[in-house]
């Protein structure tokens, strides 16, 4: 062979190489149908169960995509017993994509249920992960096992609340110590770094602990979902609720005849607790000068804040709550009781100022 040649035999070998491999990784690609790798089933997941009662639990899941043809049926199967796709009953909620969810009624208190997302097309059907869940058991109280602190709960609506102030403390800082991505723990009125003395304040007992945002998120990212999906600083079980479950809450007490007198107005008045405020500061007192009535059950505390340039302020006029919903990059969202307001505010504050959290029964 001579030079020519092997340089004609080379160009050619190499030509054939790179549309070898060129096709190869047009091959590959999963999102071509044409391709021997491309995904034929649904990709679906299994949502976290969320707003259980005694008897309901919202259940679901998502298609995140369709697989080769449209997503002709999806839902879950849920039951009492494990592999619920041979043990349970499948329930059909709509088709096509993105996230879907019922409302399983007719539960029966402190059982546990296991439920696993479907979706089904022309190729067949394909599952989320198997998960279980527990009702609520009815009673009162529960514990958190990282420190033995009892709480109340109260049933509200399709959600179960915790009726105090959350209190776990894992350190705590004197308020002059702030950040906006560092966390911090506060007792209202300690200026010193010893949890064990500050759990000795009166404050601590009445009002639980203020959080930081970075606190109360613990290190999980924003939402905006229903449920939150953000444990944050709460116990196993709970979770930091997200500005639109705060709104699921004023709606339903807006809706059903809450606050002063059953009109569904003065929503403050429902929520608040009948003692822990200020005499001269009860929340919602504008207008027809009516005292607090806690209908609701909530007994929102006023446990005032940690100022975001440092010391406390409001304490028995202020009853502040953080959601998991950043409101920017600085800011995130709270709730707010406060005297001389009828309702329930809704601002955005500083990730630095340091709030009081109430956890979601998941």
């Amino acid at each position: 062979m001579n030079h020519r040649s092997s340089n004609t035999f080379f160009l050619i070998w190499f030509a054939c190489l790179l549309l070898l491999f060129g096709c190869k990784r047009e091959w590959d690609n999963p999102d071509d149908q044409h391709s021997p790798n491309f995904v034929r089933l649904p990709t679906v997941t299994t949502s976290q169960v969320s707003n259980r009662t005694l008897t309901t639990a919202q259940v679901g899941g998502q298609v995140v995509k369709s697989g080769i043809a449209s997503v002709t049926e999806r839902g879950v199967y849920w039951g009492a017993y494990p592999d619920v796709v041979s043990t349970g009953t499948k329930l059909a909620i709509g088709s096509g994509t993105g996230p879907f969810s019922h409302f399983l009624t007719g539960l029966i208190p402190g059982a546990t249920y296991y439920v696993k997302a479907y979706a089904t097309n022309s190729a067949g059907t394909s599952y989320g992960d198997e998960r279980s869940f527990t009702t609520d058991d009815g009673q009162q109280t529960f514990t958190d096992t990282r420190d033995g602190h009892v709480y109340q709960k109260v049933i509200i609506g399709t959600q179960v609340w915790m009726a105090e102030n959350l209190a776990y403390l894992p350190s705590v800082s004197p308020p002059s110590a702030g950040s906006d991505t560092e966390k911090h723990y506060y007792v209202y009125g300690y200026e010193g770094t010893s949890v064990s003395a500050a759990k000795q304040e009166a404050n601590y007992s009445t009002y639980g602990v203020l959080y930081n945002w970075p606190a109360a998120m613990n290190g999980a990212a924003s939402s905006t979902s229903v449920p939150s999906g953000v444990q944050g600083i709460c116990p196993d079980g709970w979770h930091l609720p997200s500005d639109a479950e705060w709104t699921v809450l004023i709606d339903y007490l807006t809706n059903n005849g809450f606050g002063y007198g059953g009109s569904g107005s003065d929503i403050a008045k429902s929520m608040a607790s009948t003692t822990g405020w200020n005499s001269h500061s009860t929340a919602g007192t504008v207008g027809n000068n009516q005292s607090t009535n806690n209908s609701s059950g909530f007994k929102a505390l006023p446990g005032g804040y940690r100022n975001y340039d440092g010391g406390f302020g409001g304490l028995g006029t202020y009853a502040d709550f953080w959601s998991a919903s950043a409101g920017g990059a600085t800011h995130a969202w709270r709730r707010v009781l406060n005297y001389g307001t009828d309702v329930v505010g809704r601002y955005a504050n500083y990730k630095g100022y340091g709030f009081s959290v109430r956890c979601l029964q998941d």
